[in-house]
């Protein structure tokens, strides 16, 4: 039935015209053959939770670049050209929604967090100085809100850093070259995005982000009961996503050590500066 109605209405103007004539009036309607009825009530959904199903949209993705990958390389294998070209176009395709599904989870995260522990107004200043970088400011919401150590905040702006650097690389915020690049797997040179959005670096993203989300939210301290029920919610949904824990517990423990904290990980680099080609 789609989402909520907005607090206020939005207005749009007609790309073709005014079609206002063939508008039904507003409101939820229920088609019965031939009538239709207007609904008064809407049943209740469950809470919406932004960070889990980004990620779960993140595991597909990955899912869809690892086949394009092997498609990508058995065309390269004594495919014609159009072939090749069309197998890294799905691999970069792929690959491009699952980094900018995991951006995007963190930023979900970061933002309810924000606002549930009520750090909106306090950090409202340096979220407004463009000199910040996203990373810097994400790590100290979740430090805030977390309670994390310094360590764990030193890592975690680590982590962020890489996953948001490939975001702005899909949104064209970032230098890229013109020239062609020396694809690791191909040893060839081709256009710069089919190197940095392919199923490789795809893969090791999705796992990074997803054990950083996964142990911010199970060896944190939130700071008030309120939070922490939330962050368990959020953990609970994660564990749910089919195909996320062999991800998420990639080269991890799932055991909490003495004391109940670990300092996140550093999530392993993805391979993004390769050398240009000769």
């Amino acid at each position: 039935m789609g989402p909520p109605p907005a607090s206020s209405s939005l207005s749009f103007v007609p790309v073709y015209g005014d079609l206002s004539a063939d508008m039904r009036p507003p409101g939820v309607v229920i088609p019965l053959g031939e009538e239709q009825r207007p609904v008064d009530a809407v049943v209740p959904q469950a809470c919406y939770d932004a960070c889990s199903k980004w990620l779960e949209l993140a595991i597909r993705y990955v899912s869809d670049a690892q086949v394009a990958k092997l498609a990508r390389a058995a065309a390269f294998e004594g495919a014609e050209e159009g072939a090749k070209i069309a197998e890294l176009e799905w691999e970069f395709e792929a690959s491009l929604q699952a980094i900018v599904a995991c951006a995007t989870a963190v930023e979900a995260l970061a933002a309810m967090l924000r606002t549930r522990a009520g750090l909106a107004r306090s950090l409202g200043e340096r979220r407004r100085d463009a000199e910040t970088p996203d990373e810097l400011q994400m790590a100290e919401v979740f430090q805030r809100a977390l309670s994390l150590t310094p360590d764990a905040k030193t890592a975690l702006r680590h982590n962020l850093g890489e996953i948001l650097r490939f975001r702005d690389l899909a949104v064209g915020t970032t230098p890229k070259t013109d020239h062609p690049v020396l694809h690791p797997e191909l040893q060839t040179g081709v256009d710069w995005r089919f190197v940095y959005f392919r199923g490789e670096n795809a893969l090791t993203i999705v796992r990074a982000t997803l054990r950083l989300v996964w142990e911010l939210t199970a060896f944190s301290k939130p700071v008030d009961a309120d939070l922490q029920k939330y962050v368990d919610a959020v953990r609970s949904r994660i564990e749910a996503i089919p195909g996320s824990h062999p991800l998420r517990t990639w080269r991890a423990s799932t055991a909490a050590p003495a004391g109940g904290e670990r300092a996140l990980a550093d999530a392993a680099t993805p391979s993004a500066t390769p050398a240009t080609s000769a």
